[in-house]
């Protein structure tokens, strides 16, 4: 009979996510082969680089080991090797905040902790089926320790990385930087009541990827693959309609103060992709949400859906013009002086642009 692990597909593939997409493999369960740091090393030393799970009753915790687990005895002074984390459920999104222990374990014949000056970062007892944890990562600060009686004990190996001492920074830095950047984005409030949510629009060349973004935005904050806006070839725009879309935080549903709206792309004829003329609407707030824009007639005044009035909140706020990168040094002449009158009208109207 196969032995299995206790995550969720969502779980697991949140975790090697974390760790650059990264292939797991099962070693030890302590379920299967037993509660003991005795029978965990039969199974896991030289390994390669390890995760160790430990479940509890409302929480999952775990310990990365860059190369091999070491003996029982073993001591190491090697940097960058190690960091803790745990995976915390909040409603549809995982979150898995980490902190680097920059350290080996010691192992003794029930215990594998992590010291810090002879002080207990991380401690998983199998005589007693604990865990002691001294440090709470959700606000990332040290506290009295914890202890938690465990359910079951995973070891899983880690392929696919490199085993260089640079790793253990890089993964937990781009976690806290990504971390920083979405609290600073759900903090985030517009300075005028006027503006409840701020309207970026995305501009660029048809399959530079503008509907990709929206779709990758809406995702990191629903914890989950989102494909709302439709995404196209480089060839021809999908995207025919004017759309705008609210961001909501799968932490608690709301919606956040910004609101990303899609387009048809820029394309180098005059009578195709997104009409130079709608733009200027589309900036002054002017059309609505799922109006269907035609290259070849742009809205008028006289037309039924078209906003005379628009107030503050219903005009764009800032424009981020979205380009690929292998091309934007290769760009056509006629796409460069289309780019040109845009720019020219989102200066005239004091927006900002975003390159």
């Amino acid at each position: 009979m196969a032995v299995t692990t206790r995550l969720t597909w969502k779980e697991e593939k949140s975790l090697q996510k974390l760790l650059g997409h990264a292939s797991l493999t099962l070693l030890y369960k302590s379920s299967v082969h037993g509660y003991s740091i005795e029978n965990m090393l039969q199974r896991c030393t030289y390994q390669g680089s390890t995760i160790t799970l430990i479940y509890t009753k409302n929480n999952i915790f775990g310990a990365f080991i860059l190369g091999h687990y070491p003996k029982i005895g073993e001591k190491s002074e090697s940097l960058d090797s190690s960091f803790c984390f745990s995976l915390q459920k909040k409603d549809n999104t995982i979150e898995i905040p980490t902190f680097p222990f920059n350290r080996v374990p010691e192992i003794t014949a029930n215990r594998l902790a992590f010291y810090f000056c002879d002080y207990t970062l991380f401690c998983l007892n199998t005589e007693l089926k604990q865990i002691v944890i001294v440090y709470r990562l959700e606000d990332k600060a040290f506290t009295t320790p914890k202890r938690f009686h465990y359910l079951e004990c995973e070891v899983f190996r880690v392929e696919g990385i490199k085993d260089d001492s640079c790793y253990v920074r890089r993964v937990t830095r781009v976690t806290q930087h990504r971390e920083h950047l979405l609290a600073e984005l759900r903090a985030y409030k517009p300075s005028t009541c006027l503006i409840p949510e701020i309207r970026i629009l995305m501009l660029g060349p048809v399959g530079s990827g503008k509907s990709t973004f929206i779709n990758s935005v809406k995702s990191v904050f629903q914890g989950h693959v989102i494909r709302q806006a439709i995404a196209g070839s480089d060839i021809t725009s999908i995207t025919e309609q004017y759309r705008i879309y609210s961001i909501k935080d799968g932490k608690d549903g709301i919606s956040l103060p910004f609101m990303l709206c899609d387009s048809p792309g820029l394309e180098e004829k005059e009578e195709a992709g997104l009409c130079i003329d709608d733009i200027s609407h589309i900036l002054k707030g002017c059309i609505p949400d799922r109006y269907q824009l035609n290259p070849q007639k742009p809205i008028t005044p006289s037309h039924s859906t078209f906003i005379t009035s628009p107030s503050l909140k219903e005009r764009i706020h800032c424009v981020a013009y979205v380009l690929d990168v292998n091309s934007v040094n290769h760009l056509p002449c006629k796409m460069v002086k289309k780019f040109k009158r845009v720019q020219k009208e989102v200066l005239h109207l004091g927006l900002p642009a975003l390159y």
